[in-house]
């Protein structure tokens, strides 16, 4: 049962890291990027969504002067993501329910998961 309490949190931090090298004919940028996300609300004691996700990202560029107006350009990216998710709410509406769910009295469904992924480019 709600008890009335209601908590709400939203943090977020982000370092980056930038190594630039740049000469006549080459250059290159190298960046780094860390990332924390945490997001919740509570209401009552038992009735909660809670997120928390973390990333590493590493992003590099390049370009090489082959002749007077001819260069080449290249470069890639690579990200680490790890989300963790927990949340003990009542089952969402449905369309076409004849009556709305009880925040208070319908049963809470429970989901706790974590998902790591990557992706690169």
């Amino acid at each position: 049962m709600a008890t009335g309490q209601f908590s709400n949190t939203t943090s977020f931090q982000r370092g980056i890291a930038t190594a630039t090298y740049d000469r006549p004919g080459a250059y290159n940028k190298l960046s780094v990027s860390l990332y924390n996300q945490r997001f919740g609300f509570e209401v009552g004691s038992s009735r909660f969504i809670r997120t928390h996700n973390e990333s590493l990202t590493a992003r590099d560029e390049g370009k090489i002067e082959l002749a007077k107006g001819v260069s080449v350009v290249g470069g890639g990216q690579a990200e680490l993501v790890d989300f963790d998710v927990r949340v003990k709410l009542p089952r969402p509406p449905h369309e076409g329910d004849p009556s709305q769910p009880n925040f208070t009295y319908d049963p809470l469904l429970m989901v706790d998961q974590t998902a790591i992924g990557r992706s690169t480019s």
